[in-house]
């Protein structure tokens, strides 16, 4: 599968935030894991809607690496449509 990659990251005692690697303004914050996740998708959505350009979707398995390299908590390949 192919799709775009989201790192989420823990905000300390605020929640959590969801970043679309290479989508600039698609990301998401939430109080849990699941809830940022959720709105960076539906950011990626407004984004597609809206008929901004995206890059090209990028394996799922290098969500694995981006996790890592971020030291992020937790990650998804989402699609776009």
């Amino acid at each position: 599968m192919r799709g775009y990659i989201a790192v989420v990251n823990r905000r300390g005692s605020r929640g959590y935030s969801a970043e679309v690697v290479g989508v600039p303004g698609c990301e998401c914050r939430a109080a849990t894991v699941e809830g940022a996740l959720h709105g960076a998708k539906e950011t990626l959505r407004r984004h597609v809607e809206a008929g901004r350009e995206l890059p090209e979707p990028r394996p799922s398995h290098d969500m694995i690496a981006e996790v890592s390299r971020r030291a992020a908590v937790a990650g998804a390949c989402l699609r776009a449509a």
